[in-house]
């Protein structure tokens, strides 16, 4: 079985990882001056994650002349992408499985191909913070689906895990 949008448990326990992550960014104050953040949340309509908008968690500066937005970490959406991150990392080998077949263009799946190649490409940064985090000698290929067996995957326990994985800015 795999997150489906359907699936109010999966997405309410990203929304509370998300929070925590938000919490813990405007606990710390302005990175730019050290000012105190304030709440700057937006919605997000994301494919693949919930029938309607998401709470998108922002944060902006208070201290006048710095203004400096942040927004922290997130497991339900993989930078400016239009899907939810777990449908960016799976999609591409699990589409049918999902029950998504027909509904992304080709040319989506295309890009986030070109995406994962470059992100787990043996020069990339990423896949040199993967090697300190995974275990020694995982192999991977240029899609995502090849690192998913050492989080247990498919077991449910294994999602949040993934996608914490996953979205790492690094």
């Amino acid at each position: 079985m795999y997150p489906l949008c359907a699936d109010a448990p999966f997405i309410q326990s990203l929304r509370h990882f998300d929070q925590e992550l938000f919490l813990a960014i405007k606990a710390k104050g302005c990175p730019h001056c050290g000012g105190p953040l304030d709440t700057a949340n937006y919605l997000r309509k994301t494919r693949g994650l919930s029938e309607g908008s998401e709470i998108r968690f922002s944060l902006c500066c208070r201290v006048e002349g710095c203004r400096k937005r942040r927004q922290p970490r997130s497991i339900r959406f993989l930078g400016r992408r239009v899907y939810g991150a777990w449908v960016v990392i799976l999609a591409i080998d699990y589409c049918n499985d999902l029950g998504l077949k027909g509904q992304i263009a080709r040319q989506t799946i295309s890009r986030w191909k070109i995406f994962w190649r470059e992100r787990l490409s043996e020069a990339g940064s990423f896949l040199k913070w993967a090697r300190g985090v995974l275990p020694p000698g995982t192999k991977s290929t240029s899609l995502p689906s090849s690192l998913l067996g050492h989080f247990g995957f498919p077991k449910r326990e294994s999602w949040i895990l993934i996608l914490k994985f996953f979205t790492e800015p690094v």
